[in-house]
């Protein structure tokens, strides 16, 4: 997705709120994302830490930069993937744009998941991984 503009926090939480994730969003099995995928790392990661997704208050842009960043370290026919923690079980997100990056890094600042990193796949691999159900 190519913004010309960044959307606000709070304009992608809202957006996020009309998406329905189902089967198919998730990489399967996560293993195979660490051990196949190519890790991305942005220096400014702490920037997501003051998003502010609600209508009051400063309006951010936090998940938009971060975004933007992410994607500007991925290389040709590679598509990107979050690593995310809920209690014992890993989940592995297709981050396809700045509204699903949202949808998750909200989660993190609010405590409910805890951020392993994000990765990198060919889009071949990344096709797999989406095609399996979880275990």
């Amino acid at each position: 997705m190519l913004m010309d503009k960044l959307l606000t926090d709070h304009e992608l939480w809202q957006q996020s709120n009309f998406r329905t994730f189902g089967g198919g969003s998730y990489f399967n099995p996560v293993a195979e994302l660490v051990s196949g995928g190519r890790p991305l790392t942005i220096p400014n990661v702490s920037i997501l830490q003051l998003m502010n997704c609600s209508p009051s208050g400063e309006a951010t842009i936090a998940a938009s930069s971060c975004f933007q960043e992410l994607r500007s370290h991925l290389r040709n026919e590679e598509i990107m993937f979050g690593l995310y923690r809920r209690g014992k079980y890993q989940l592995a997100p297709l981050l396809a744009d700045a509204v699903d990056l949202v949808t998750y890094e909200y989660q993190v600042k609010l405590g409910d998941l805890t951020r392993i990193g994000w990765y990198a796949v060919l889009q071949e691999t990344a096709e797999r991984g989406l095609a399996r159900i979880f275990p």
